[in-house]
């Protein structure tokens, strides 16, 4: 398919309408942040660009978090790790980008190893380990 050689106002008009088009397909339920995200890994360009834009907030947010805690480590969890990698590599170069070089330096930023599950395994063991609270 050939591409449209669109000026650049042009292009990011037609993307913001993509994406708001896409809002209102998650919002309806028309589309599921699991098929979006399945979108942005066969490259469709709409879904990578909102998963762009998620991971530059996300970015911003990590970069905050780097500047007042300067943790060793942030993992990111939850649904967000399964976006794959457009979102945590645009988080991570923004996040990197934001922070002072030497707290740059010194953290990484990954996805979770267990995926969406580990607030569901971390319930579970908490509630095998966990004292009754009624006799």
């Amino acid at each position: 398919m050939p591409r449209l050689r669109l000026p650049f106002h042009d292009r990011l008009a037609a993307a913001r309408a993509a994406i708001a088009l896409l809002a209102r397909a998650l919002a309806s339920g028309e589309a599921t942040a699991r098929s979006v995200g399945e979108a942005a890994r066969a490259g469709d360009p709409v879904a990578l660009a909102v998963f762009t834009e998620l991971g530059r907030h996300l970015g911003m947010a990590i970069a905050n978090l780097i500047s007042a805690l300067n943790p060793e480590a942030v993992i990111v969890g939850g649904g967000v790790s399964l976006a794959g990698d457009v979102l945590i590599d645009t988080a991570r170069a923004t996040a990197l980008a934001r922070v002072m070089s030497p707290l740059a330096a010194g953290v990484v930023i990954l996805p979770a190893e267990l995926g969406d599950r580990g607030g569901m395994l971390g319930a579970a063991l908490l509630a095998l380990t966990s004292t009754p609270i009624v006799s």
